[in-house]
């Protein structure tokens, strides 16, 4: 279970940076407040030319992307947003690992340098939203559903660089075997 301030945006991030709650360990981490809900929720640049702005949300623009390449550049990749994007500081960042399993019982708190001391790794994923192709349900399905009216937009093939989980919980956790590969 992750702790009261922790939602789902920031947790999505904190694993992306290496961390997840398994089994009865708890991660938390500390991030300054993001941009209200609307627009201004998106950090990143939206240009009209690459992008469908759905003020939470904003989709690529078909005609925008280059089809020599397989990869989706972050700036051109899509937006689904809950909540506000959260801002970490660097300086202040802070992820807290406690649980059962852990050598020491008060747990463990990691800052962004501690993180990026770990051995990195690069994967390559194609993330689409499960409303992509939401605004031909109508024509396709015959019924009006809720929800951002994507196009075909909500998809791209992205290179991620972060640090293994399994290899955070070994430097910290009391398991009979190693969890890295």
């Amino acid at each position: 279970m992750t702790s009261p301030g922790l939602n789902r945006r920031t947790f999505l991030t904190t694993a992306a940076l290496g961390a997840a709650t398994v089994g009865t360990t708890q991660v938390t981490a500390s991030v300054t407040a993001g941009a209200a809900a609307g627009a201004p929720a998106i950090l990143k640049p939206l240009p009209v030319e690459r992008f469908i702005d759905y003020g939470t949300n904003a989709e690529t623009r078909w005609d925008a992307v280059d089809p020599r390449r397989y990869l989706t550049p972050q700036a051109d990749l899509f937006v689904r947003n809950h909540t506000a994007t959260p801002q970490i500081d660097p300086e202040t960042y802070e992820l807290e690992i406690v649980g059962a399993g852990l050598r020491d019982p008060a747990g463990v708190k990691l800052t962004l340098d501690d993180l990026k001391a770990f051995r990195h790794v690069e994967t390559t994923s194609v993330h689409e939203c499960t409303g992509n192709g939401r605004s031909f349900f109508v024509t396709q399905q015959g019924q009006e559903v809720s929800g951002t009216k994507w196009t075909l937009g909500a998809v791209g093939a992205v290179r991620w660089k972060c640090v293994h989980l399994a290899d955070v919980l070994d430097a910290y956790a009391t398991l009979p075997t190693p969890l890295s590969s």
